[in-house]
């Protein structure tokens, strides 16, 4: 399958998904979080054993989480049911095999809680 801001591995059974969007901090846009959900999907009929979520190697920030130019205006709640992030997080929470974060560098704002979802966060 084809991304455009995560790089999918397999390597001895294990998942990885990079993060490949250091220009914006791998910010959650809807676009990454679009490819992070189809990149799960893509593992989850896979005979992996556990995913691993992280940025790319060298990165100084995981995830400045919420791209900012991509947050509602007027009355919607960026933080409903709806709300890309929240299906990342239910994703993950969900998911049927482990996911381990491995966290280099700082974290913010949703991505701080798209880690808590985790099974394992390795910092």
């Amino acid at each position: 399958m084809s991304y455009q801001y995560v790089k999918v591995l397999i390597a001895n059974r294990v998942g990885i998904i990079e993060f490949n969007h250091a220009r914006k901090l791998n910010a959650l846009s809807k676009v990454f979080m679009d490819d992070l959900m189809l990149a799960l999907h893509d593992l989850n009929n896979t005979d992996i054993r556990c995913i691993i979520l992280r940025a790319a190697e060298g990165s100084k920030v995981f995830s400045a989480g919420h791209d900012i130019h991509e947050l509602p205006t007027g009355r919607r709640d960026p933080l409903s049911y709806d709300d890309p992030l929240r299906q990342i997080t239910r994703a993950i929470q969900k998911y049927p095999k482990p996911i381990i974060s491995m966290v280099e560098g700082s974290v913010w704002g949703g991505a701080f809680e798209m880690i808590m979802s985790s099974d394992i966060i390795i910092a």
